[in-house]
């Protein structure tokens, strides 16, 4: 499952990818980010250094790209049309899966891929009422399937 996730730096929009080196802490203040970190029994006090340490990751290069197409488990990526993902990077990880071929000719992809309307990369976090019905198809689908007929 990958919500919202990169495999490469260059798979953000690059405005996105430049406002990380001044995100921080308090841009967090009072949002479900922070309430959700503080249910799971971590210590308040050290959010700062959980956003710097989630943060560091991005503040380099990096590109799995290679490693992430030869996964040879189906993959289910959600990404939402106002993300911070470029729509052209999950594509292309699609595609790399198996993805992008009619499901009516080739039978659908054993990857899925899914661009949620009106949904943001934090909120994402707001739509489970979506996403998990749609993670419970995947699990549950048949790899195999036919192509239906006419």
């Amino acid at each position: 499952m990958i919500l919202s996730g990169s495999y490469a730096h260059d798979g953000w929009w690059p405005d996105v990818e430049a406002s990380f080196s001044s995100i921080n802490a308090d841009m967090f203040k009072d949002s479900e980010i922070v309430k959700q970190y503080d249910s799971l029994g971590n210590d308040p006090a050290h959010f700062p250094e959980f956003v710097k340490k989630v943060m560091h990751i991005d503040l380099k290069p990096y590109d799995w790209s290679k490693e992430v197409k030869n996964i040879k488990a189906p993959l289910f990526m959600a990404i939402g049309d106002a993300d911070g993902i470029r729509y052209e990077h999950a594509v292309a990880l699609f595609k790399a899966m198996g993805g992008g071929k009619m499901g009516d000719i080739h039978g659908l992809p054993k990857s899925r891929l899914a661009i949620l309307p009106g949904t943001t990369h934090i909120g994402m976090m707001y739509r489970m009422d979506w996403i998990v019905p749609m993670i419970e198809e995947f699990l549950e689908a048949d790899l195999n399937a036919a192509p239906p007929t006419f």
